[in-house]
């Protein structure tokens, strides 16, 4: 994977959550379940990430840093479809 951005939610009032966007690198495909089981294996249970979206692209800014705005904004509109 080419670049990965963790973007934290409340899932319910009294409990934040995670998502995972991971940059699709050319040649290297990666599933979500793989990507997963990764995490699962290196890290605690409840610091793996509940939803990972894999995106050809990250937006950004005109100087190249990663858009966080847009970046939340694709967090919640992905939440809502479900």
């Amino acid at each position: 994977m080419l670049s990965i951005w963790l973007c934290p939610f409340c899932a319910k009032p009294w409990r934040r959550a995670a998502g995972r966007f991971t940059e699709r690198r050319r040649g290297r495909n990666r599933g979500e379940e793989e990507l997963r089981s990764y995490c699962k294996a290196g890290l605690a249970h409840f610091k793996v990430p509940r939803h990972i979206w894999i995106v050809d692209e990250f937006p950004k800014t005109g100087s190249g840093k990663l858009h966080k705005p847009r970046m939340r904004e694709m967090t919640m509109d992905r939440l809502k479809k479900g």
